[in-house]
């Protein structure tokens, strides 16, 4: 296992940025910060990089757009340059509108499927597909592990900076775990699971693989993360933060380690 360098952080005094919290990660030129927001369904998250750059990652359900929107405003966001839509299912109209006209939305990342099916509709839609690199930063990689186009299959793609490495999981067919058991994963210190980590969503092969140091897990309402990834994953030391429990989940990236920040709904 590796060494772990994380600091928890519970600002039990924060009320949820739903009211009138403010949140200010001061990110110098070399660093970024992924913030997994706790929605009851669905996937959204904000990568948060250098000179108040921001970028979407899955827009989450419809119901959800007033909830996403203050965030946006508590992380004092004014512009979303680029959204990642990993996952058709989280591929949110509404929500893409007010990024279009209020948050000076200029591109919009997908894999295959998705991207047939709404390249007419939507002009800044571009496809990625597996090897595609994006240099966010001259320290920061974004670059596409795989990318499916059958059933419980999407996006999956790692960050790189310098020593530290996340990566985002969407996929979780026997095919899509068999190619990222060749893949080198082995310097990932961090993994959003696939699935909200459900029943046959991670193998312990996979895990093994891997061998990350922390998991962040989303809420899924009615569904709780299946118990053998949990029990899997606590035998491995990894320490899993998930959003039913820790609310708002933040990790800071640096040079030398991360830190993960959590804020609990009330």
């Amino acid at each position: 296992m590796k060494v772990l360098f994380a600091i928890m952080l519970l600002f039990f005094s924060i009320v949820p940025p739903t009211y009138s919290a403010e949140i200010d990660l001061n990110l110098k030129d070399n660093e970024f910060a992924i913030t997994f927001l706790p929605l009851n369904h669905g996937e959204a998250a904000f990568l948060h990089l250098p000179n108040n750059r921001n970028i979407m990652i899955n827009l989450g359900m419809k119901q959800h757009d007033k909830m996403i929107v203050n965030y946006l405003k508590n992380f004092h966001i004014q512009n979303v340059e680029s959204v990642i839509i990993t996952d058709p299912q989280f591929m949110n109209d509404s929500l893409l509108k007010k990024l279009k006209k209020s948050y000076h939305l200029q591109h919009i990342y997908t894999g295959g499927e998705l991207y047939k099916e709404l390249k007419s509709k939507i002009p800044q839609l571009e496809k990625w597909e597996k090897g595609h690199q994006w240099l966010l930063t001259p320290n920061i990689l974004l670059e596409v592990i795989y990318e499916g186009h059958e059933h419980h299959e999407g996006l999956d793609f790692s960050i790189t900076s310098n020593q530290q490495r996340f990566l985002w999981m969407s996929s979780t067919s026997e095919k899509s775990k068999q190619s990222l058991l060749l893949e080198k994963l082995a310097d990932v210190n961090i993994i959003k699971t696939a699935n909200f980590a459900q029943l046959g969503s991670m193998s312990p092969q996979l895990l093994k693989h891997i061998d990350p140091q922390t998991a962040v897990i989303l809420k899924d309402k009615g569904r709780m993360p299946d118990p053998e990834i949990m029990q899997l994953m606590h035998e491995a030391w990894i320490d899993v933060y998930y959003t039913e429990q820790h609310g708002l989940v933040m990790i800071k990236f640096s040079n030398q380690n991360y830190e993960v920040i959590t804020v609990p709904m009330k």
